[in-house]
């Protein structure tokens, strides 16, 4: 899990930064990625630690922060962190958007 020292860190000082779980179904992506209360995963760990270090700074008092959490299954994309957006668009300029 060093990843969830890497990515933060990289964040913090301004970069983007994407992580991709890819495997067939019941090979433990979800579980990689989120874990459990006693067991966190990767992205569970990666935001303590990007709030930590955003705490901890002293020299700059206006901090933005956005994450996305999504999934293709089946050709379909699905926002996890908005269960009621429904399925999602990818448009013709590489952005994702929500289906009315």
């Amino acid at each position: 899990m060093a990843l969830a020292l890497r990515v933060p860190t990289r964040v913090v000082h301004g970069l983007n930064a994407t992580v991709f779980a890819y495997g067939s179904t019941g090979s433990g992506k979800t579980y990689t990625m989120v874990g459990t209360r006693s067991e966190p995963g990767l992205m569970v760990l990666s935001l303590n630690t990007v709030f930590d270090m955003i705490k901890s700074d002293k020299n700059s008092d206006y901090f933005e922060v956005t994450c996305s959490y999504l999934e293709v299954y089946n050709e379909v994309i699905y926002d996890l962190l908005e269960k009621s957006s429904g399925h999602l668009e990818l448009t013709s300029s590489g952005r994702i958007q929500s289906r009315e």
